[in-house]
């Protein structure tokens, strides 16, 4: 069964590591088929957490972290970051 949870702190390394993997491929091919993208620090990480808590989630199934969200708001806007 899949949940959807409320982002923690303690989610952070796996968000990044997914985040690295997940848009691997679209950095390699936008940027030449070269390299990587370049990793989110935990600090970014953290940060965009903290200015909306309420707005990050991740997807877990089995157990595993397997997805996330990011979103901000911004007074009356609002969007969605890496999803």
């Amino acid at each position: 069964m899949s949940y959807i949870r409320t982002m923690q702190e303690d989610h952070l390394d796996r968000v990044i590591e997914i985040e690295a993997v997940r848009f691997g491929a679209w950095y390699r091919q936008t940027h030449g088929g070269e390299g990587g993208l370049p990793p989110r620090t935990r600090t970014n990480a953290l940060s965009c957490r903290v200015k909306d808590p309420a707005g990050c989630f991740v997807a877990e199934e089995a157990d595993e972290l397997v997805g996330f969200i990011l979103s901000r708001t911004w007074g009356s806007v609002g969007w969605f970051g890496t999803f």
